[in-house]
Formats: structure tokens, C-alpha cells, sequence
């Protein structure tokens, strides 16, 4: 796991809404025009809609959080998505091995 830091400006959320202060999402076309980092964030979500949904894609929810896998799970949820801004410079804070991340 590496631990990065970013200007909390140029974070976004992969999702209809992509601002970080809110915590849901819906699975509809983005409505936001621009984004952190990307004038077109429509065209973006769009491309990048079509791109998960295709034969060699990538499950994506548009829902702001990732598929949780445990089919016992109650909410079936897994952990937040966020994506930084293009040409955004960043801070490694630190790598560790999964557990030790998890459970530090």
C-alpha cells in the first residue's frame, strides 16, 4: 500500500458529482461540466463509461466507491474512490505491505 498526499483541491471522485465533500453518488450520466484537472469532466465520465463497460474494461461503479466483494456483506460497499487531477504533484507519506497498512 503507498500512502500519498495531495492538494485536497485537486482530488475528485470518480462519479456523477466528482466533489469529495459529499457522500453519495448517482449511477447517471455526470452532471458537473468541469472537474479539478479536467474542463470536460461529462466527456470524461462518458469515455470513461464506455471504456469500464467494454469487452477488456474494468468494474467501476459510478458510484463513488468500489465493489465490495464479500457476498455476506450487509451494504455490499467497499472502500471510497477518489481520483487526483492530471499534472498534479504529489507526496509518497509512506509504503507499507497490505496487512500492516490495514491494521496500523
Amino acid at each position: 500500500m503507498v500512502e500519498v498526499w495531495v492538494p485536497a483541491d485537486r482530488l475528485l471522485r470518480p462519479c456523477s458529482d466528482p466533489r469529495t465533500d459529499i457522500s453519495a453518488c448517482s449511477a447517471t450520466a455526470a452532471a458537473a461540466e468541469t472537474a479539478p484537472g479536467v474542463p470536460d469532466y461529462r466527456g470524461f465520465f462518458a469515455g470513461l463509461y464506455v471504456q469500464s463497460y467494454s469487452v477488456n474494461g474494468a468494474p467501476w461503479t459510478r458510484l463513488g466507491y468500489t465493489y465490495d466483494w464479500d457476498r455476506h456483506s450487509a451494504t455490499h460497499r467497499g472502500a471510497s474512490e477518489f481520483m487526483v487531477a492530471p499534472e498534479t504533484g504529489y507526496t509518497v507519506a509512506g509504503r507499507w505491505p497490505l496487512e500492516a497498512y490495514c491494521t496500523r
